[in-house]
């Protein structure tokens, strides 16, 4: 051996002997916590497959699953005390819980009318949702498909009937829709993208699975020749027709290969007894899963209800209700896996005091929006009822808090507002952030409009952040590249 290999040698023993510095201890300390933190989420995954039922292709006539909403031992649901933490504060930035960001105009289709947004209001007319692997806008005029990076792909379908314009906006005539409505978002799961197709004349609802194609398709029937066609193209799993236009099923969600989710609105929800109900691809029902607030006899004449709050997380759906407490994972056909319980305290507000509308819920507090990644989840809720009268009035408080999953804390980000708030993006300097909708991977997705983006620019949140010379003109030359009307998807990994 060589004489410099073997002094070599003695160096690299002698370096090895010493006391480990600092820095390795944080290192060892960063690669336990990221080796719990893949232990913990291993597990989770596990305990949902291992709740999972194989469901034959062919089951006896009449036969049911019943409901499972047993607490599972080695994962217990975990509590989100939101009214004895509201002093835990923590000013939170874009990168405490992000580390990219991407832009992504989408490229406008022929017809501009599919990304018509309503840019005067900050809720939008359009909503946004993906799989990873496409990106699916969805309006009042129809539903367009693109590509990651924003090119135009498919015109999925685009709504020509029911639709009629009055000053600020547009409203839907249920007895003339022909198409697939904004109020009913379309879903993917595994490449099929799930419909609810409305038609209004012949009072029937269909429920269509497709596959999401990925080339580009450029004469697109659907929508074009509307007196041809029952239906736009696909898979029909269940076709629903009655004296009145129907309104079950307000939300669709693929489960499995075989199997589906009709979930209800909360009015249908304590009408018929049942959240959502669990069908197959022959259209008949594996499993209802009941709902524990039922009205015998409404006598009032209005009613305040809205839509569960509903997403998937790790191709899981996951559930809660309107004035619920607990957040469910659902393992087809019947599981309701209980995973964190959100506790409002004593302003909480009743089931059946949120549905009165002579109900005094200004001290109340109310879910308002939920997302969820793999470290964090994102809530915020009001005091007081969030309609449009009240938030004209300036009535509504909102609150914006963080769970970090990982540490097991919730931190309210400090104050309170007559608007949502949303997360100041430390960066890039650009607009800020808030989740409209978490993809498959976590990635999560939120829309603005090239109007808003130029209004940023021109703001004082925009000229007091500290920025480079270089990050400032970027922010500016993106929006001032842009049209009013441009609708660009933030991506935020």
């Amino acid at each position: 051996m060589k004489p410099k290999i073997i002094i070599l040698l003695i160096l690299v023993a002698f370096a090895a002997c010493k006391p480990r510095s600092k820095l390795n201890t944080n290192e060892q300390k960063l690669a336990a916590e990221i080796k719990t933190e893949e232990q913990e989420k291993q597990a989770t995954e596990e305990a949902l497959m291992q709740n999972q039922i194989s469901i034959p292709d062919t089951l006896p006539p009449g036969f049911k699953f019943k409901e499972d909403r047993s607490v599972d031992p080695q994962n217990p649901p975990v509590i989100i005390d939101i009214q004895e933490t509201n002093d835990n504060t923590r000013e939170f930035k874009l990168s405490d819980v992000s580390s990219s960001i991407k832009y992504i105009k989408m490229e406008a289709p022929s017809d501009t009318s599919l990304l018509w947004t309503y840019t005067k209001l900050r809720e939008k007319t359009l909503s946004v949702s993906s799989d990873d692997n496409h990106i699916l806008i969805q309006g009042i005029f129809g539903v367009t498909q693109f590509t990651m990076n924003g090119k135009f792909q498919e015109v999925i379908w685009k709504n020509e009937s029911g639709i009629h314009s009055y000053k600020n906006g547009f409203f839907w005539n249920p007895q003339e829709i022909f198409g697939v409505t904004s109020d009913n978002p379309v879903s993917i799961f595994n490449g099929n993208l799930y419909l609810r197709f409305q038609d209004g004349a012949k009072k029937q609802v269909q429920i269509i699975s497709r596959k999401v194609r990925d080339n580009l398709i450029l004469n697109n029937p659907y929508g074009q020749q509307e007196n041809r066609l029952d239906t736009l193209t696909g898979d029909r799993l269940l076709t629903i027709q009655e004296k009145y236009v129907s309104r079950k099923y307000s939300l669709i969600y693929g489960l499995g290969q075989n199997c589906w989710a009709g979930i209800h609105d909360t009015w249908n929800a304590v009408k018929n007894g049942s959240l959502f109900v669990v069908f197959n691809n022959n259209g008949d029902t594996l499993c209802t899963i009941s709902n524990p607030n039922q009205i015998k006899n409404w006598t009032k004449t209005t009613v305040r209800a809205g839509e569960p709050f509903t997403y998937y997380y790790k191709n899981h759906l996951t559930f809660i209700g309107q004035h619920a407490d607990t957040l469910f994972r659902f393992v087809p056909p019947n599981r309701m896996l209980p995973v964190y319980i959100l506790d409002f305290g004593k302003d909480k507000v009743g089931f059946f005091e949120g549905l009165d509308p002579d109900s005094d819920l200004s001290q109340k507090l109310i879910l308002y929006s939920i997302f969820e990644t793999d470290n964090f989840i994102f809530i915020r809720y009001t005091r007081n009822n969030p309609g449009p009268r009240n938030i004209k009035n300036k009535s509504v408080a909102f609150y914006n808090v963080i769970f970090d999953k990982t540490a097991n804390k919730l931190y309210h980000l400090p104050g309170q507002s007559l608007t949502p708030v949303y997360l100041r993006n430390d960066i890039d300097g650009g607009i800020s952030f808030w989740p409209e909708f978490v993809t498959p991977k976590g990635n999560m997705l939120m829309l603005v409009t090239g109007k808003e983006l130029k209004e940023y620019i021109k703001s004082n949140e925009f000229k007091i952040e500290e920025l480079t010379v270089e990050q400032r003109q970027k922010q500016i030359d993106m929006a001032q590249g842009l049209k009013n009307n441009d609708i660009v998807v933030m991506m935020i990994k």
